[in-house]
């Protein structure tokens, strides 16, 4: 009999970054690979395990809890994959493996709860995690062909029964040695060759130039332009690129290698290169941004996010 699995994502365990603060943008807002944002791409992932499940994401602050759910909210009856609740975390200093307790009680003992960091780039695939899962199995670390965590989890709920109510535990330092000590099997599983964790900008251009690569003889790459961009026909787009909704790029303008966020604008005969534009961030005409971030004006993530409710097709842009 094959059993349910429910999902927790966990994006609010983790501080956020100077490249997302600088951004003012969530990491799972920002768009990787040909389609989707960073959330897009987990949810398919987790819709491969169980379609009707209810993942509870979990965010740390006010702006990210915002921000994420009108994301979320836009893609409603637009995007397959189960169904997400935001949140934001429901105890200070509980520690992962703490908070994964207080997230379970309500959840029955027969789940399994399939674990993931947020902002690492998900695997292919979960399910080897799932077939692993022996009757005398508790936990499996998802881990790359090179030994390395993953970044994803799958556990049994009884796995959190001996954490405590008040307190913090950590997931990998503290219940794992604890589930040991019980004499509960943990084993550690391959799902990946290697993991991308999106930490800051090389990391973040790495995992875009990845997800956007033509397989081949020679490397070559596909370029995201939304339909509601606006690319002057004399601009240059080399390498990979990703050009959001709501964005222009000027004549004459060069983009190699970079992101442009929705709402900026690439001012005339301005070079932009292995670079992230910032929602509504204005480059001048004729300057050159070279490895850098652009960071955003104030409010402008909740101007990018009505973009993308625009070209969602469910309401308009205010």
């Amino acid at each position: 009999m094959q059993q349910h699995v429910s999902s927790i994502m966990l994006a609010g365990t983790i501080l956020p970054t100077p490249f997302q603060e600088a951004l003012g943008v969530p990491m799972l807002c920002l768009p990787i690979g040909r389609t989707g944002s960073m959330l897009d791409a987990w949810r398919r992932v987790l819709g491969q395990l169980d379609r009707n499940q209810n993942v509870r994401l979990v965010v740390k602050s006010p702006a990210e809890l915002k921000q994420v759910s009108a994301l979320v909210k836009s893609q409603s009856g637009h995007t397959d994959g189960p169904a997400i609740d935001v949140i934001r975390e429901p105890g200070a200093w509980r520690g992962v493996a703490g908070l994964l307790h207080d997230l379970t009680r309500d959840r029955q003992t027969t789940e399994i709860v399939v674990v993931c960091e947020a902002h690492c780039h998900p695997p292919r695939s979960l399910q080897p995690m799932l077939e692993a899962m022996s009757d005398d199995t508790i936990g499996v670390v998802g881990i790359t062909e090179r030994g390395e965590p993953a970044g994803v989890y799958a556990f049994r709920i009884e796995a959190f029964d001996g954490v405590s109510r008040i307190g913090y535990c950590d997931l990998k330092e503290q219940l794992l040695p604890i589930l040991n000590e019980r004499g509960l099997k943990v084993i550690a599983q391959p799902v990946s060759e290697r993991v991308q964790r999106l930490r800051d900008l090389d990391s973040y251009l790495a995992a875009v130039r990845a997800s956007l690569r033509i397989k081949g003889e020679t490397e070559s790459f596909t370029r995201r332009v939304a339909a509601l961009a606006d690319v002057s026909p004399s601009a240059t787009l080399d390498g990979f690129c990703v050009i959001e909704p709501g964005a222009t790029i000027e004549d004459g303008a060069v983009i190699h290698d970079s992101v442009v966020l929705s709402g900026a604008v690439v001012g005339g005969g301005a070079v932009v290169s292995r670079s992230v534009v910032g929602p509504r961030v204005r480059v001048k005409p004729r300057s050159q941004v070279v490895h850098d971030v652009l960071p955003s004006p104030r409010g402008a993530a909740d101007d990018m996010l009505q973009v993308i409710i625009s070209e969602s097709g469910s309401t308009s842009a205010a």
